[in-house]
């Protein structure tokens, strides 16, 4: 493993990447890491040339909070200044009445022919959405992506 030089990482205040914005300061939600879940800041966004492509990584650091009473889960694991890709980040979206649930989930499903194109493990899944019994994983990542895949 080599240390970069400051000629060979780029520190960036924000960028785009895959159609999401990212900005130090930013609240995200991580997702498909030993962090999945958790909540978490960006403390720095930088770039540095992968040798195998030529192309430019992006490499985000984050701090994390872990929530009261889950510490015994997340045992071993450093919470501050750590390194994320961005696949492993999604945007904390704001918390949702029970009206945005509604909304959200009856624009699921006007735009997948009244759910006869989702299967019934989809079906199940927006009425527990509807019904506020999702965790924070399945609030975050399922019910505003699949919204704004639908409209488009």
């Amino acid at each position: 493993m080599s240390i970069d030089t400051p000629e060979e990482k780029k520190i960036i205040e924000n960028c785009e990447y895959k159609n999401q914005y990212y900005t130090i300061g930013m609240e995200v939600v991580a997702v498909d890491s030993e962090y999945t879940a958790l909540t978490g800041v960006v403390t720095e966004i930088s770039s540095k040339e992968n040798e195998e492509t030529g192309e430019r990584d992006l490499i985000i650091f984050c701090d994390f909070e872990v929530p009261e009473g889950t510490e015994k889960y997340y045992e071993g694991l450093t919470f501050n200044s750590v390194v994320m890709a961005p696949e492993m980040l999604i945007e904390k979206l704001p918390e949702l009445s029970l009206d945005e649930r509604c909304d959200l989930t009856t624009s699921i499903l006007h735009y997948t022919n009244d759910g006869d194109d989702l299967s019934p493990p989809q079906l199940n899944f927006i009425q527990n959405a509807a019904n506020g019994n999702l965790n924070l994983y399945g609030e975050y990542m399922s019910i505003p992506r699949w919204n704004r895949n639908a409209v488009r």
